[in-house]
């Protein structure tokens, strides 16, 4: 029977020790995972940060565009201001402009 008491702590020690050793692997694999995680957010927030400076790049480009048009189209203050310009030419470059900047806000899908 002694025998069988001294077996039975000396494997309790050692299958204590075996789940303890197990527990801190899997503690170290859990903050190992953690910190991969992390580094993948802050990756995934990077790229979305960049998509919102190219969105808003190409926006102020095609913005510049349009009003850089618009301006040869003579749209605008100036074309306004001109005496001899026909009421429905300016009303045609009017909903042309509309159009465009719609398009702009809301672009087409293709």
């Amino acid at each position: 029977m002694a025998n069988e008491d001294r077996a039975d702590a000396l494997s309790g020690a050692q299958s204590r020790a075996a789940a303890d050793q197990a527990l801190a692997e899997l503690v170290e694999q859990q903050q190992r995972t953690i910190g991969q995680i992390e580094t993948i957010t802050r990756h995934a927030q990077h790229v979305l940060a960049a998509q919102e400076r190219l969105a808003d790049a190409e926006a102020a480009h095609r913005l510049t565009h349009l009003r850089s048009s618009m301006s040869e189209e003579g749209v605008g203050s100036a074309a306004a201001a001109e005496a001899d310009a026909s009421p429905l030419e300016s009303l045609r470059l009017a909903r042309e402009s509309a159009r465009r900047v719609t398009e702009l806000v809301d672009p087409p899908t293709h």
